[in-house]
């Protein structure tokens, strides 16, 4: 088996999801849902690492646990837990039942992101530049749940990842370049979501909305920044490494009503269209896989 960080030959296990956020949120019997319609508890999703890339990453995830968010390291981290499940899921068959069935998926199929996060991971390692300092858009804002209402979305169809780790929910577009942090999406959390939310507190079904609320934005926002994806050219010199940006004002895909329903699954939603109310509503899965 070979280290998720560098290539090499494994000798140990990473958490995807480290194991001081299994502990925070009471995670030891709580499962993850699989693409292919069975279940994990956290503690058993793990991927092959090297003792000695594991330690170092662990410097970042020792910040993050103490709530010191650098934007590169959350992206990283954010990246690893992606990259984590893409490993995960080639090792498991998409049909269970039938043993000649394929993989969820293939590793090769990912080859280029695992290659530009080995190359992020070691240039940061190694503490060189990497401009802008992180490939995507990384926003951190107050979780609106109850502190131990764990929340992961993992979307590979548009490079999102969303975890709330208690007070904090942290939202990861991986390949935008950072078009979407420099849009209004963050107004629009706290100028729309949260603004309609708080006229619901004190109500029976607060909480749930909550949730809902967070949901909803986090699959706008992987949408918005999906319809403007392109790919990522880098430069590297030494311990230095550049994205090229384009700087154009780029005009987005058209919204795609099936595409808008794969990313909608994965983040626990399906939307409605309802004439009536002259726009598009979301009503709940009660499941998100990953």
């Amino acid at each position: 088996m070979i280290c998720i960080f560098s290539g090499e030959q494994a000798d140990t296990k990473e958490h995807v999801v480290p194991a001081w956020l299994q502990r925070k949120m009471n995670l030891s019997n709580q499962k993850v849902n699989l693409p292919n319609g069975t279940c994990l508890k956290y503690k058993q999703v793990v991927v092959p690492a090297t003792k000695e890339h594991n330690e170092k990453f662990a410097e970042i995830e020792g910040r993050i646990a103490n709530g010191i968010y650098d934007p590169l390291e959350v992206y990283l981290w954010a990246l690893k837990i992606h990259i984590g499940f893409i490993f995960r899921d080639s090792t498991l068959k998409s049909d269970i039942k039938n043993p000649e069935s394929g993989f969820i998926l293939e590793v090769g199929d990912y080859e280029s992101e695992i290659r530009l996060f080995r190359k992020l991971y070691r240039i940061w390692s190694r503490g060189g530049t990497i401009n802008p300092d992180s490939f995507g858009s990384v926003f951190i804002v107050d979780s609106l749940t109850q502190k131990n209402e764990f929340e992961l979305v993992h979307c590979g169809i548009s490079g999102a990842v969303g975890i709330d780790v208690g007070d904090k929910f942290i939202l990861v577009m991986l390949w935008d370049l950072q078009k979407t942090l420099n849009s209004n999406v963050l107004n629009e959390w706290n100028n729309f979501h949260c603004k309609k939310l708080k006229m619901l507190e004190g109500r029976p079904e607060y909480n749930d909305h909550c949730i809902m609320t967070t949901r909803v934005w986090a699959c706008e926002t992987a949408y918005f920044a999906f319809r403007f994806l392109q790919p990522i050219r880098t430069v590297q010199v030494n311990d230095n490494l550049f994205a090229s940006l384009d700087r154009s004002k780029k005009v987005p895909r058209e919204i795609n009503d099936f595409e808008f329903a794969a990313i909608c699954k994965n983040f626990g939603l399906k939307r409605v269209h309802m004439p009536e109310m002259g726009d598009y509503v979301y009503t709940q899965f009660d499941e998100i896989s990953s």
